[in-house]
């Protein structure tokens, strides 16, 4: 748990960089890959200070990076959930670097400050430590862009999102239904989704709460699903509330049994 305790700033600070893919679907481009790739290696530094170690989890950003940049320009159409890839690399390499080099530790500073800062917001309990914050925010991040980007990437594949290029007049209304729109409310809605059900899961609230939250995105979405040729936006409704369901528990879940073990 120490050497996860040590990592989670640098996985949250990675997660934060990755907020940038939340508003864009299609591909980032050089320039702002490069300056992301910037500010993740100044993280680290910042994080980490100087040492084998950070410079080993500074190659592991560089390699994901150009992983990031290869799949944008070649295969970027071909589907979408590279981007999650592109993390699990990141992810397995640096607890590969944390394991085996074993001398990973925070910068003087860093850990007092999460440990005030977990004190201090009002949304959490006083005793939280700085270890126990760090995961909680950790799974909101994961159930934010990340969860969002393997949803986008089904709905890629299952042909359930606007054409951006094709009017929404133009298109076959017995196949398509979705407008830009509902494609944009749903990123937002679908996130606010996934953290209410996580927060019952990591909470050991009543689990049937979850179903007044579903409850209340049906009623939201009822008057849409009354439209004429409305088949298509009833299976992008139905697909996407399922699977950020599906996330939000399996997480919150993980998270939650971390938590009993600190």
């Amino acid at each position: 748990m120490s050497d996860l305790a040590h990592l989670l700033p640098f996985f949250n600070g990675l997660l934060l960089c990755r907020m940038v893919y939340l508003r864009q679907d299609g591909p980032l481009g050089s320039r702002r890959n490069a300056v992301l790739l910037l500010v993740q290696g100044a993280g680290i530094w910042l994080l980490y200070g100087l040492s084998t170690a950070t410079i080993a989890l500074s190659l592991v950003v560089l390699g994901a990076a150009g992983l990031n940049l290869l799949f944008e320009q070649r295969w970027f159409d071909l589907a979408r959930g590279w981007r999650s890839l592109t993390l699990f690399f990141t992810l397995l390499g640096a607890t590969l670097v944390a394991t085996l080099l074993g001398n990973l530790s925070l910068a003087p500073g860093v850990e007092s400050a999460a440990t005030f800062f977990a004190a201090h917001v009002p949304l959490f309990p006083t005793s939280l430590t700085a270890a126990a914050f760090g995961l909680l925010l950790f799974g909101l991040l994961m159930l934010a862009n990340e969860t969002n980007i393997v949803i986008r990437a089904v709905f890629h594949y299952l042909r359930l999102e606007p054409t951006p290029s094709e009017p929404l007049e133009a298109r076959d209304p017995k196949l398509v239904s979705i407008s830009a729109d509902d494609y944009r409310a749903g990123r937002a809605i679908g996130i606010l989704e996934r953290w209410l059900v996580y927060l019952v899961v990591v909470s050991g609230s009543d689990l049937t709460a979850i179903g007044f939250i579903l409850a209340a995105k049906g009623l939201v979405r009822f008057k849409r699903l009354e439209r004429d040729n409305a088949d298509r936006f009833a299976e992008y409704l139905l697909i996407g509330t399922l699977l950020s369901t599906l996330c939000a528990l399996l997480i919150g879940t993980w998270v939650r049994e971390l938590l009993l073990a600190l």
